[in-house]
């Protein structure tokens, strides 16, 4: 059976924070702040006595108040390991830069693999947190946290398949077919600039078709 004096010094760790605290003491009817001058031991240990006697009174059923209180002693403390872990997630986070190598007029990207992987690994990390039972209180900034990297890694997503279709293009450029063949382009151009001089304007549409 749980000691008193145990649960007591559970509950006056760090991390038990200020609405640990709140919730506890409205449970037992103890009005005491978390670090009220009158918040002894013994003081306490009263309380919880009176606490379990009146619900006892009240309930015709024993409070196991001391198993209740280092539950929520134990969540204080898996709260906090996950605000920590946030916390990590987030400076990683914040340590990735996009590098960028200057080829000739080009700009190319450099490094994407690593950015991709770290990004991917702290997705997956604040995945498991947000399924864990204790989440509650860090859920806001964690699913931010999240909906902010998800976003970033489409954007790097879509800026490697352009560069990729650009760098398709530069090779084709250097084909002499290819070259040859883009002539026709022009002569087209010529062929319709001359309609017109003759028979007027020509309806230009534009049609977008999905590569």
């Amino acid at each position: 059976m749980l000691s008193t004096i145990d649960v007591i010094n559970n509950v006056l760790t760090d991390t038990v924070e200020e609405r640990h605290w709140k919730l506890i003491a409205k449970r037992i009817g103890c009005k005491l702040e978390r670090d009220h001058i009158d918040l002894k031991l013994k003081t306490l240990m009263e309380i919880i006595k009176e606490a379990k006697e009146k619900y006892k009174e009240e309930n015709k059923t024993e409070f196991k108040i001391e198993e209740w209180i280092k539950n929520i002693a134990k969540q204080a403390v898996c709260e906090s390991q996950l605000s920590k872990d946030v916390k990590e997630i987030r400076k990683k986070w914040e340590s990735l830069h996009l590098t960028t190598n200057t080829v000739g007029s080009k700009i190319l990207l450099a490094g994407t693999e690593i950015l991709f992987e770290t990004m991917n690994e702290c997705m997956i990390s604040l995945q498991n947190i947000l399924s864990d039972e204790y989440a509650a209180p860090l859920r806001d900034e964690a699913e931010q946290l999240y909906r902010n990297i998800s976003k970033v890694e489409e954007i790097l997503d879509e800026m490697v398949i352009l560069e990729k279709k650009i760098k398709t293009v530069d090779d084709l450029l250097t084909k002499e077919e290819f070259k040859a063949q883009s002539s026709i382009g022009t002569k087209f151009e010529e062929a319709l600039k001359a309609w017109t001089e003759g028979r007027g304007e020509v309806d230009r549409s534009t049609t977008t078709e999905e590569s």
